[in-house]
């Protein structure tokens, strides 16, 4: 290994970097709405969606819809019309507006609550 003084060994280097924005979408698998503060609530962690055509929606296995929300904000505490719904897997289905390509998206994916937590 070379031992070069600073004022002797000066080098630089140039590239063009290019960034692609990405879109995200995350819901955890499952969530304890137990009252103790911790994963209490389903809301999405969402990266380069738009808040206008957004919507979230949770229905239980016979496919009823039991929650509903036009906010990118909006947060399902596992109730039901004011009750604590029992141990159970919810289907899912979030639809947006991609801030990248301007197309609607839909996904789906599925959440089991856990009331005892």
């Amino acid at each position: 290994m070379l031992d070069c003084p600073s004022q002797w060994c000066k080098d630089s280097i140039r590239a063009t970097i290019f960034v692609e924005f990405e879109e995200y979408v995350y819901l955890p698998n499952s969530f304890t709405p137990n009252g103790d503060n911790l994963n209490d609530n389903l809301k999405p962690i969402l990266l380069n969606i738009s808040v206008e055509n957004f919507s979230s929606e949770i229905f239980d296995r016979w496919g009823e819809l039991i929650f509903f929300t036009q906010s990118t904000d909006g947060a399902w505490d596992g109730k039901l019309n004011g009750q604590l719904l029992s141990d159970d897997t919810f289907v899912w289905r979030i639809r947006y507006l991609s801030e990248i390509d301007g197309d609607i998206r839909i996904i789906y994916g599925h959440v089991t609550l856990f009331s005892k937590g």
